[in-house]
């Protein structure tokens, strides 16, 4: 079970570290005049959620079909299931815009702050 932990772990991290630098190249070469840090920051934790979501699926259908011992089922059965949570996440983020909703969240806040502090100055 070790193994699979640490195969899990390196998966993950390999997965998020994928679609990260996909995030990020996406975030530099936007032309959008409202694009800020802290929408990419929210869309890299998103996205963090969505892999462990996804590698767990992956370990959780390993794990189940692991009492077929042919190594290769397990495997190719984890990979599917987290290749398939992906989609179905990636598919209920763009339905209910939960990324870009937790944006302008973030987003509202930072400028409520800002309006505080402007109000606030002499404190």
């Amino acid at each position: 079970m070790a193994t699979a932990k640490t195969a899990v772990k390196g998966l993950g991290g390999f997965g998020f570290a994928l679609v990260a630098t996909f995030d990020i190249a996406e975030f530099m070469l936007s032309d959008d005049p409202l694009n800020n840090w802290s929408d990419l920051y929210v869309t890299l934790g998103i996205d963090a959620v969505k892999t462990v979501i996804a590698t767990a699926a992956g370990l959780i259908v390993g794990a189940i079909i692991i009492g077929s011992g042919i190594g290769i089922v397990v495997v190719a059965g984890g990979i599917a299931a987290a290749v398939l949570t992906s989609f179905a996440l990636e598919a209920g983020d763009r339905k209910y815009n939960v990324t870009q909703k937790a944006q302008n969240m973030v987003n509202y806040l930072e400028s409520s702050n800002m309006k505080y502090l402007e109000a606030n100055k002499s404190l």
